[in-house]
C-alpha cells in the first residue's frame, strides 16, 4: 500500500517489470462447467479512457478481445468501452470501473519506473486505475508505439492483461498476488506476451464474489412526454 502525496488516497499497486528471472504461468485453471452452475452475477463494464489519443485505433479491438476473454474463461463477464469526447458518463452502463491511460511516467508519482498501473481510491468509494504508458512499452521492449500488425497485435495483448490485473485487484484487493499467471506480483515481457495467460481460481472466485455484491443497475426509465395539444377544429368534429 502507498499513499499518493497530494492526494492521500490508496495506491494499489500492481504490473512490475521484471528481466532477471522470468515467471511462468502456470496458474490454476476455472472449470467453465463449474462456474456455469453458480449463481449468474452481472457484467462488469470497464470504461477505456484515451483523452491523449496515445493508444493506436487499430489495436483496440484486440486489447477489448483480451480483457474480455481473460475474464470469460473463467465464467465472469467483464466488457470493455472505449469512451467517447463529449459523451456524458452516464451514458455507459454499470457497474463500472475507469481506466485512464496517461502519458507520464511513474516516477511522476515518486513510483517505481516499472510501475506499468495503478488502481487508486478507496474501498468504499471505488477506484480509478491508471496506466502509465511509457512503462508499458518499456516492459514490452518497444522504444515507440508500434506501427506494424506484429506490433500492434502483441501491444494489444500487453495491454489487455495489464487493464485485467488491476480490476482483479479492484474487485477482490485482499487477493494480493498469486504465485504465477495473470495475477503474478511481476508481470515480464514473457508474460505480457506469451500464447496464454490464466486467472487463477482463487483470484476468480473472489471476482466473482465481489461482483455479485456490487448492486444491480436499476433500468432507466424514458421520460414521459406531455400530450400533444388538440386541435379545435378536431374537438369541434367530436361533439
Amino acid at each position: 500500500m502507498f499513499r499518493h502525496p497530494s492526494t492521500h488516497r490508496t495506491l494499489l499497486l500492481a504490473c512490475f517489470l521484471f528481466t532477471l528471472a522470468p515467471l511462468t504461468a502456470t496458474g490454476e485453471a476455472v472449470s467453465v462447467a463449474r462456474v456455469a452452475s453458480e449463481r449468474e452475477v452481472p457484467a462488469l463494464h470497464v470504461l477505456w479512457h484515451d483523452a491523449y489519443g496515445l493508444f493506436p485505433a487499430p489495436a483496440i479491438d484486440g486489447m477489448k478481445l483480451e480483457v474480455e476473454s481473460l475474464f470469460s474463461a473463467n465464467g465472469v463477464r467483464v466488457e470493455l468501452h472505449p469512451t467517447k469526447r463529449g459523451q456524458a458518463m452516464s451514458d455507459y452502463p454499470r457497474p463500472s470501473v475507469n481506466v485512464i491511460l496517461h502519458p507520464i511516467e511513474p516516477r511522476a508519482w515518486n513510483l517505481e519506473k516499472n510501475v506499468m498501473a495503478a488502481a487508486v481510491g478507496e474501498p468504499d468509494e471505488g477506484f480509478t486505475v491508471f496506466v502509465f504508458f511509457p512503462a508499458v512499452l518499456r516492459t514490452i521492449g518497444a522504444f515507440t508505439v508500434p506501427k506494424t500488425p506484429r506490433g500492434l497485435a502483441s501491444l494489444s495483448r500487453a495491454m489487455g492483461r495489464v487493464v485485467a490485473h488491476e480490476i482483479v485487484h479492484v474487485l477482490a484487493p485482499e487477493r494480493g498476488h498469486a504465485p504465477a499467471g495473470l495475477m503474478a506480483e511481476r508481470l515480464t515481457r514473457k508474460l505480457l506476451l506469451r500464447g496464454e495467460l490464466w486467472l487463477d481460481g482463487t483470484s476468480s472466485r473472489l471476482v466473482r464474489v465481489a461482483l455479485s455484491r456490487r448492486p444491480r443497475p436499476t433500468p432507466r426509465r424514458r421520460p414521459e412526454r406531455p400530450p400533444a395539444p388538440v386541435d379545435e377544429t378536431v374537438l369541434r368534429a367530436l361533439r
